[in-house]
């Protein structure tokens, strides 16, 4: 990386157990966190607040203030429903994780679109749209501290994203582009996303696979081509955060090896 580029804000992914080894590469690298427990809500009430409790005391402990984000649940969830209590569950999962991020001091949170590529036609899109991008203006209006981002999953191009952040039209919602989930389910190379996705991009999710699914191996285990999207960041001129995102801290590290090699620690 060019030394007079400005150095962009790097996160990684963790969850509540892995605080151990996350204060460690915290503290040496100067790293933010994205908490992930609560993406998909499996948990049982009383260990997602033993999860809030552990990361509000990690973060009432950290000698510094580090930067944080966090993804809110999205597995099963449709904002853009037909079904008003599909949207109500979307709704109460997202202003429960929103709380969250408040109370934690949480400023960047994630979602997903719950846009289904399977079902084609317009007669599906236009009130994908319309209800999605209701629903997130609500959101966006009653939580206006945020910033919102939602992050591509099974979409086939950054269209959809693109559509929704349109119509959305607001200052605190940006797209989270995921080159991994572009690798397995778009129709083109994650590096050819980003051009398309412009000023609109917010965040970036890093991590690699062989393209046939979601592995989230380690940067340079796999297929796709990171050095091209990180030029493409900088050419965009792009120095917002960007997340590592995989599990485990051999993983990580492995993936810090790999940015540092090219400048970026």
């Amino acid at each position: 990386m060019d030394g007079n580029l400005p150095k962009r804000p790097v996160f990684i992914s963790a969850t509540a157990q892995d605080l151990d080894w996350v204060s460690e590469l915290v503290d040496k690298y100067s790293v933010g966190v994205e908490i992930t427990d609560f993406a998909q809500s499996t948990e049982t009430p009383d260990s997602r607040e033993r999860t809030f409790e552990l990361w509000h005391l990690w973060r009432e402990a950290a000698t510094e203030k580090v930067p944080m984000a966090l993804h809110a649940p999205f597995l099963d969830l449709v904002p853009g429903s037909l079904e008003p209590e599909v949207v109500e569950l979307s709704r109460k999962q997202h202003k429960d994780a929103l709380n969250l991020a408040g109370i934690l001091g949480v400023q960047r949170v994630i979602f997903h679109s719950g846009y289904n590529p399977l079902i084609l036609g317009p007669q599906y899109f236009g009130p994908w749209l319309t209800k999605t991008g209701r629903y997130f203006t609500q959101l966006i209006s009653e939580h206006p501290g945020f910033i919102f981002l939602i992050e591509n999953m099974w979409e086939p191009s950054v269209d959809p994203l693109i559509a929704l952040v349109d119509r959305i039209n607001s200052p605190n919602l940006r797209v989270c582009f995921d080159a991994g989930h572009a690798c397995v389910w778009g129709k083109e190379p994650p590096e050819e996303w980003l051009p398309k996705i412009g000023m609109r991009l917010g965040h970036v999710h890093l991590n690699d696979n062989d393209g046939t699914w979601d592995q989230e191996r380690p940067l340079g285990a796999g297929v796709i081509q990171h050095e091209k999207i990180l030029a493409l960041m900088n050419i965009m001129g792009f120095f917002g955060p960007m997340t590592i995102e995989m599990r485990g801290q051999v993983a990580i590290q492995a993936s810090i090896d790999y940015l540092s090699r090219r400048g970026f620690f």
